[in-house]
């Protein structure tokens, strides 16, 4: 038999196998022919059968491996436990070599390049977003707008881009009628949009109450499954939910319920290929904040912070405390490109919704922190927010003025504009 090949040898070209130790020429020759690692385990080891062959032809399997013989089966053994790929394997390890020429995920939703720089990313197939925001704000609009011009080929909505989607929107507050006409309002006389409504439906996730599972105890319901069937059927890729609070049970808004039903919107987000955009309602810590001029904190998702953590990127749309009937669509959180801008709008229709600033869509991060100043220092914002936080405690007007000294006419003046809203 011929010798082993002394030093390190590459057992399969390109890339397909690791450099081994004194692998003879004939087992590197037999292993090379093979073009896909084995998938079960079966497979592997009549490759390991094959290997003992060449070794000792015609020779008993069942004879024990000489030191030699071993050294040449450990090898090729060794590539496979590191090459093939089964079902079995829990961590779905992957190396570096086979992610590099992987294509980055398509985007969904991204911002109006603004000046010196490219359109910032906000969604993409196989993420969960968060639109979030007061009652009566626009979400739900904006929601059913993105939906509309998605279907309709694609295009600027509300100071971002949607491209060409085949949408579906569960609405759990407004009747299917209401959306509609949202829809078609937004399509912009465009033909008939093709977008799925589904109003007011089931929940889609149930809590049983055993955390220790991978889903916090979260398990999806019927109405999930026949979701999963509408959207493989119509191959639906982006996903509106309005709002995320109603697909869960009432009084299950912790860590571990939001964490569990956000893992399991990101698997089916990346099963089927398609973004889902989950709108949400905030606090009233949130609103005052913005209100008075602070930034917005982990109240711009009512519930549990779990939710703006796990989602990839969180949009949270707030009124312009000194510009009437205008609006912010702001990037508080986005995992793959700049945060802090804000989409600027205005009013369009009492109840139809919102539209981009002609000619200023977007404002940069210094322009979003100018507006939500109103022109007062960050000293000034704190202390308002103190008013306010006391205010809520019980403390009297009297009180907040001596506890913070300041004049009696300066806390009535901050508390009747947050009143006002």
């Amino acid at each position: 038999m011929t010798p082993p090949v002394k030093g390190r040898t590459r057992l399969l070209e390109e890339g397909r196998g690791p450099l081994l130790e004194e692998v003879a020429p004939e087992v590197a020759a037999l292993v090379s022919t093979v073009t896909e690692a084995p998938a079960t385990s079966e497979e592997a080891q009549e490759l390991l059968f094959r290997v003992r062959e060449v070794l000792d032809p015609g020779g008993d399997r069942r004879r024990p491996l000489n030191n030699r013989e071993r050294l040449q089966y450990d090898a090729v053994a060794k590539w496979l436990n590191r090459a093939r790929v089964p079902a079995s394997r829990k961590l779905g390890v992957r190396w570096v070599d086979e992610i590099c020429d992987t294509e980055p995920p398509e985007r969904v939703l991204w911002r109006d390049a603004l000046e010196g720089d490219v359109g910032a990313s906000v969604l993409a197939v196989g993420e969960v977003g968060i639109l979030s925001g007061p009652g009566k704000s626009g979400k739900g609009t904006i929601a059913a707008a993105l939906a509309a011009v998605g279907a309709t080929g694609g295009g600027a909505v509300c100071g971002l881009r949607i491209g060409p989607r085949v949408p579906t929107l569960l609405s759990y507050e407004d009747p299917a009628y209401r959306v509609r006409e949202r829809v078609w309002w937004h399509a912009q006389g465009k033909d008939a949009p093709e977008v799925a409504i589904v109003a007011d439906p089931p929940p889609l996730f149930a809590v049983e109450g055993k955390h220790g599972d991978d889903f916090g105890g979260v398990t999806v319901t019927d109405t999930f499954r026949k979701l999963r069937g509408h959207i493989a059927e119509n191959g639906t890729d982006f996903l509106v939910l309005d709002p995320i609070a109603d697909a869960v049970p009432v009084g299950h808004a912790t860590v571990g319920v939001a964490r569990g039903v956000m893992r399991h919107l990101r698997q089916l987000a990346r099963e089927y290929r398609l973004a889902v955009l989950a709108v949400a309602h905030d606090t009233k810590s949130a609103r005052n904040e913005a209100r008075l001029g602070l930034e917005v904190g982990a109240g711009a998702v009512a519930g549990s912070a779990a939710w703006s953590d796990a989602a990839r990127s969180v949009l949270y749309l707030w009124r312009d405390p000194k510009r009437s009937g205008r609006f912010l669509l702001e990037c508080l959180h986005a995992n793959y490109g700049p945060d802090g801008w804000a989409g600027n709008l205005r009013e369009t229709d009492p109840w139809r919704g919102l539209e981009a600033v002609p000619g200023r869509e977007t404002l940069a991060r210094e322009k979003v922190a100018e507006r939500r100043s109103g022109g007062k220092s960050k000293t000034d914002a704190e202390r308002d927010a103190q008013i306010v936080a006391l205010h809520e405690d019980g403390v009297t007007q009297a009180g907040i003025s001596k506890r913070l000294r300041v004049s009696r006419r300066t806390v009535g003046r901050v508390l009747q504009r947050q009143s006002t809203g």
